[in-house]
């Protein structure tokens, strides 16, 4: 059993065990301590939290990566990017950002990409957020200040992402 963000609980109305143990044998894996430590407590599984698969090395910026950033996002070398890579939902709460966003100065920008959901039983649900987004970001007068791409980013894409972005999510 796998646990991937501090919302998921190993005693969820839907999950795939309903009792109110979890077996002895059993191994839940978190992907932060985080998740582990707010999750964890009244269950004598085996805990284990896996290893961040991402070279975090890779991210540390430098002026010449502020240089390429114009090849990327259409924000200055001397702007600072957060930047969040994930898909356009309400438990990724990209809204959030925005209104952190709104509160800092100018030279704040913020990227945004992921794909959107585009059918399944969360339809309605996604394009109510992304309009609710859509509308914040247009009330904070945020329109220069957000890069939004709303689709698949692939790997080389994704690595360019972060690699041009002060500050990622």
């Amino acid at each position: 059993m796998e646990l991937v963000n501090a919302e998921a609980r190993p005693y969820q109305k839907y999950f795939y065990l309903f009792k109110t143990t979890v077996p002895e044998k059993s191994v839940i894996g978190f992907l932060t301590k985080h998740s582990a430590n707010k999750n964890s407590h009244n269950i004598k599984a085996k805990i284990w939290i896996k290893p961040n698969p991402i070279d975090i090395s890779k991210f540390n910026r430098n002026y010449n990566q502020a240089k390429e950033r114009n090849t990327y996002l259409p924000f200055s070398e001397t702007d600072i990017v957060i930047c969040s890579i994930a898909k356009i939902i309400p438990r990724k709460n990209q809204i959030f950002l925005i209104k952190v966003l709104s509160l800092l100065p100018s030279q704040f920008k913020l990227a945004l990409a992921g794909p959107m959901v585009d059918q399944g039983p969360n339809l309605a649900r996604d394009m109510k957020y992304m309009n609710d987004r859509n509308k914040l970001i247009k009330q904070h007068n945020l329109k220069d200040r957000v890069f939004i791409k709303s689709e698949y980013i692939s790997p080389e894409n994704y690595i360019c992402l972060l690699y041009t972005s002060d500050a990622a999510d």
